[in-house]
């Protein structure tokens, strides 16, 4: 039984909302960085794409652990966990100065971004009047995401570098 106190449904929903979309945003930051990458490193898109496997790999197994340890703990830390720990890999990610330091990076992304899709459904179920509306809401932030990752991510790259398309994210998520 976790030990979270009742919040406020609306701030619930907002903050679930921001959350989702955060989420969709970074774990699609990678692939419109990659095709910077490919002429500053010279690899080729699909070697580089594959730097991102184990991130995705985490990013759908870690989930089970996650939802595990937040319905014996509390969903409100494991978002504050998500949040800090998704900013905080993210910002650090712009750092990589090797493929193999950037692979651990969006490894890292994939591990702590695992936390928000059972959790954060929890939460919006455990702190919504009207779930369905909710959770339907939830749905187009997180499409929100999908959709605007690669604008972020080309907008930062393109105006300065590749690696403010994961710091300036990591800030804001943090």
């Amino acid at each position: 039984m976790t030990n979270d106190v009742p919040v406020r449904p609306g701030r619930a929903l907002i903050f679930s909302n921001l959350a989702h979309y955060y989420n969709h945003v970074i774990m699609l930051l990678f692939p419109t960085v990659a095709l910077v990458l490919e002429n500053e490193w010279g690899w080729s898109f699909g070697d580089l794409l594959s730097l991102s496997f184990l991130g995705y790999l985490a990013y759908g197994l870690a989930a089970l652990p996650a939802g595990w340890i937040a319905d014996r703990w509390s969903t409100r830390g494991m978002m504050a966990i998500y949040l800090l720990g998704t900013g905080t890999v993210t910002f650090l990610t712009g750092f990589a100065q090797t493929p193999w330091a950037l692979g651990v990076g969006l490894t890292s992304m994939g591990l702590f971004a695992s936390i928000y899709h059972p959790v954060g459904t929890s939460f919006i179920v455990r702190h919504a009047v009207n779930r369905g509306k909710a959770l339907g809401a939830n749905g187009v932030f997180g499409t929100l995401g999908v959709a605007t990752a690669a604008v972020i991510a080309s907008t930062l790259t393109d105006g300065w570098g590749w690696r403010m398309a994961f710091m300036v994210p990591g800030a804001v998520c943090f």
